[in-house]
């Protein structure tokens, strides 16, 4: 049989780990996680400047390639 200790700390146990499943549903479950703060069209503005980034990227890159 066990002994009262180990039966406390049995229980103490299951009830912490019970406590993180509910902990980890509730923030999984959380609909409001990811919201977005911008407008469409910031969104796009801010779409083309990464573009416009890439290409001037790309286009130093080849560059260099061409002068090797």
């Amino acid at each position: 049989m066990l002994s009262e200790v180990e039966s406390r700390s049995g229980r103490l146990l299951r009830r912490a780990a019970s406590g993180v499943v509910v902990a980890l549903i509730a923030v999984s479950a959380n609909p409001f996680g990811v919201v977005a703060t911008h407008s469409s069209a910031e969104a796009e503005q801010a779409a083309r400047e990464i573009q416009d980034a890439r290409d001037r990227a790309n286009d130093a890159s080849q560059a260099r390639r061409c002068r090797c």
